[in-house]
């Protein structure tokens, strides 16, 4: 694993260092989160696929192929999925868009890790033994889906491309079988279409780990 980082504001990693206070979050909180597109992804836990020259039908009665103005979404289970969400990079640029006070970078990441999977195996409904981990990989919206659109456990570590100067290696945790094979919401949408924010809160998961000082270095800005 490479080293990690985590952006935070004072307060908050000083609770990180001390107390190993880690809030995973369903990927659901940032597809409706309100910060102009820093952290908010309003596509968060679903992979797109857009053509450049459209979706492809095919007419049953001529043969005739014709492109349709939707894009395809397959919606992974959104509040099923808790993430948290961390960075390979330090990065004076990276904090200033976070607008982050300190960078708290994992120094023995394989130990946050077995810390990590320690206190999610406490919690029984939370699928610790599915746990992964790994750098997101970004996207654009033409490339074709392949097999990924079938597999929710990729959907949570795909992101488009305009978020790639994050550099974000994500842990993810699936609740029940979030990670099951096909366990998505397919449905085709029209291309000018907004996905909008819901009124219902966003579940999360706070961990405490124990104090992190000795794996830590903390970064003033």
């Amino acid at each position: 694993m490479p080293p990690l980082v985590r952006y935070f504001s004072e307060k908050n990693a000083r609770a990180f260092v001390e107390s190993g206070d880690v809030l995973f979050r369903a990927l659901s909180y940032f597809r409706d989160y309100e910060d102009k597109g820093v952290r908010a992804d309003e596509h968060e836990g679903t992979l797109v696929h857009r053509p450049f020259d459209g979706l492809k039908a095919t007419l049953v009665t001529s043969g005739e192929s014709i492109a349709l103005p939707y894009r395809l979404e397959s919606t992974a289970k959104e509040d099923e999925i808790f993430v948290y969400c961390m960075s390979t990079e330090l990065s004076s640029n990276i904090a200033q868009r976070f607008e982050a006070e300190v960078a708290v970078e994992i120094l023995e990441p394989i130990k946050f890790l077995t810390r990590l999977r320690s206190s999610l195996s406490l919690r029984r409904h939370l699928r610790a033994d599915q746990l992964i981990h790994q750098q997101v990989r970004y996207y654009e919206w033409h490339e074709p889906p392949i097999v990924d659109w079938a597999l929710p456990e990729r959907i949570a570590m795909r992101k488009p491309k305009s978020f790639e100067w994050q550099s974000e290696y994500r842990f993810a945790v699936p609740v029940g079988d979030a990670f099951r094979v096909e366990n998505v919401s397919l449905k085709l949408v029209p291309l000018d279409a907004q996905r909008l924010p819901r009124a219902e809160s966003h579940p999360q998961l706070l961990l405490r780990l124990g104090s992190l000082s000795k794996i830590c270095r903390v970064h003033k800005l």
